[in-house]
């Protein structure tokens, strides 16, 4: 049996409109320095998502379609540790396409950088024009705030990052994932990863497409998670509360006070704070025109904004009552000096 250099590994749950797609461009990887291995653990899809990598493990003996009996992603991706030949190892979406080059880029950068883990930026990506004003809401600092992965145009050391690459021992150093966190597992581990004086790395070399939602239903339902997640790792992971985290919550906060005060006591001053985050959503719309040049973009966008935002905010206060408000400390460090210096010096 040859030596696998490297495990793919991916959680499913109907996923049956991208799957093969992503499955596609995980297996034509170019130029990579040895053998790798795609290990897919479905949670129990009801869709196609089965019979289409049933079809693709019979043609592609790299792939290994295994059960993930706990049906959470966080579970699948401890079981991939165990299960893993490779020497690193990837933790990928099924809601992303990848570039050729995405194994041997990851590749290169963790081993030139002393990054402990290294990912891309995510290059949005929607379908109809509710899903293109999601796509450009979510590649916006107006959509999602400080997250840099999803606009970074440098290489940069942050909190968090899409996809996972980093070395198996590093992993099972860590421990693996905390399978406490249904949402936010990610962000857990690359928070002890630096805690432990290693870097999280960002770099757009690394390329990929991610297929955002296409509703403001399913938006909201994944912001809500994404809130809720994050709360509880605010409430674990001291110094990962960032200023701008606490921009949505306290949106949530003012506009529910608004409303209170506009029972108590009508009159305009109650709505000063509806009346400024609209002013804010409209030039959101108008700097969307500017970007894509789509007009129905621009009319969308002011309520993709909303339903982001008033989402996560939302999910964030309702984490806070099981979790507790988070402990603001000094910003966890983002990647050590040495690291700093080895990225600022690339070309």
């Amino acid at each position: 049996m040859p030596k696998v250099l490297a495990s793919i590994v991916m959680a499913t749950l109907n996923e049956e409109e991208y799957i093969e797609r992503c499955m596609l461009s995980l297996l034509s990887q170019r130029d990579v320095p040895g053998e790798y291995e795609v290990l897919v653990f479905d949670s129990g899809s009801e869709d196609r998502t089965l019979a289409i990598l049933q079809d693709i493990a019979k043609r592609d003996s790299r792939v290994r379609l295994l059960k993930n009996p706990e049906r959470v992603q966080v579970h699948a991706y401890n079981l991939g540790l165990k299960e893993a030949r490779g020497q690193y190892i990837a933790v990928v979406g099924a809601h992303a396409e990848y570039d050729c080059d995405y194994l041997t880029t990851c590749l290169h950068l963790l081993n030139t950088t002393g990054a402990t883990n290294v990912g891309g930026v995510q290059n949005p990506v929607g379908k109809g024009p509710v899903g293109q004003a999601i796509a450009w809401a979510m590649s916006s600092p107006l959509g999602v705030g400080g997250e840099a992965k999803y606009y970074a145009k440098r290489e940069e050391f942050i909190d968090n990052v899409f996809g996972f690459f980093c070395r198996k021992s590093a992993l099972e150093v860590l421990g693996g994932f905390d399978e406490k966190y249904v949402s936010g597992e990610d962000f857990e581990l690359n928070y002890r990863a630096r805690r432990a004086g290693g870097g999280v790395l960002v770099s757009p070399r690394i390329r990929l497409k991610y297929f955002v939602r296409s509703s403001l239903r399913a938006l909201a339902g994944q912001l809500f998670r994404n809130g809720y997640g994050r709360a509880q790792t605010h409430g674990n992971c001291h110094g990962s509360f960032r200023k701008w985290h606490s921009l949505p919550p306290l949106l949530v906060a003012a506009t529910l006070a608004s409303l209170a005060w506009l029972l108590i006591k009508p009159g305009w001053p109650a709505l000063i704070v509806p009346l400024a985050y609209s002013l804010f959503a409209l030039a959101g719309g108008l700097i969307s025109f500017c970007d894509t040049r789509s007009l129905k973009v621009a009319i969308l966008a002011p309520f993709v904004l909303a339903t982001m935002h008033y989402a996560w905010g939302l999910g964030w206060w309702l984490g806070v009552r099981r979790f507790g408000f988070p402990k603001v400390t000094q910003s966890g460090p983002r990647g050590s000096r040495v690291q700093k210096e080895a990225v600022k010096s690339r070309p």
